[in-house]
């Protein structure tokens, strides 16, 4: 599976733990809802035992150049999106976590332990 945006930063070498949490191109609002309570990392993450949050999508049926640059524009600012070259539908969820899981093996190897959200 190919990625559709820039990939995220990988994962530190004695990574703790990466949260990864799936989610649709159009849920920003979400997203950073998310960023702002439970996923904000400067809250649980410490130098000695770093966590990672990464939200894992597919890409729209119907994208618009709109959307798609408010994509790269999250990704600018927060680098926490991987995204996938798929359709993101409820029937291909199936797709996305197996999608989350490579982006996990390619660049997460070395993480203690991962939770899907």
């Amino acid at each position: 599976m190919q990625y559709l945006s820039q990939t995220p930063v990988p994962c530190q070498i004695h990574q703790f733990l990466v949260i990864y949490v799936h989610t649709a191109p159009a849920h920003h609002i979400r997203r950073q809802a998310v960023r702002s309570t439970w996923g904000n990392l400067t809250r649980w993450s410490t130098a000695s035992a770093p966590i990672t949050l990464r939200f894992v999508m597919g890409r729209p049926a119907d994208d618009t150049g709109h959307q798609r640059r408010a994509r790269v524009d999250e990704q600018a600012t927060y680098g926490d999106l991987v995204q996938l070259d798929f359709v993101d539908t409820y029937y291909n969820m199936t797709i996305k976590a197996v999608g989350a899981l490579q982006w996990l093996t390619d660049f997460c190897r070395n993480a203690r332990s991962a939770k899907h959200w």
